[in-house]
């Protein structure tokens, strides 16, 4: 073999690598979306996928989810899911939450998930409920906890932005 040949062959063994990367993290990514839906009960109707660009804004998008998934220099997929929250169904006002999410897989095949601007990194086994509903769990409490505290964060000027990896947009009042 010659040594073009052998850099040919490292060319393809590295595109192999990566496809089956991005495949891994994708099915990863769908895990999360299905398995969210099913923690939280969300209705579908309430559901949104969303890309983030480079400027890191939330731009939605239609599914599949792979339309969703951005790779950053740092070798994790971003992904944002919305949720529309209301008071009462099919009326106004309606507020829906971005999660930013942050996920990859290893070398070793374990997958880890966390919320953009967050250091807690959770790794997960797929085949593992309760490593799922740990960070669920997490989620949960992040988003109670950002509602419970939205009124002093409304009035403390200086407090400007949620750190907790997700974003609200607000839906007009009919």
């Amino acid at each position: 073999m010659t040594k073009f040949e052998e850099l040919c062959a490292a060319y393809k063994k590295a595109q192999s690598e990566f496809k089956q990367y991005k495949d891994d993290c994708h099915d990863f990514a769908a895990d999360l979306w299905n398995k969210v839906a099913l923690y939280f009960q969300i209705p579908t109707s309430q559901l949104t996928l969303y890309n983030i660009d480079e400027e890191g804004e939330y731009l939605a998008t239609a599914p599949p989810i792979i339309n969703a998934l951005s790779l950053w220099p740092d070798a994790y997929w971003q992904i944002g899911f919305g949720i529309t929250l209301f008071e009462k169904k099919d009326t106004y006002p309606q507020e829906t939450i971005i999660i930013g999410l942050r996920l990859k897989r290893d070398l070793e095949n374990n997958y880890f998930v966390r919320l953009n601007g967050s250091d807690q990194e959770f790794q997960i086994d797929r085949k593992s409920e309760t490593d799922f509903n740990k960070f669920f769990d997490y989620l949960f409490k992040e988003v109670q906890k950002s509602y419970s505290t939205g009124l002093q964060t409304f009035i403390d000027q200086d407090t400007t932005f949620r750190k907790i990896g997700f974003k609200l947009n607000q839906e007009p009042e009919l």
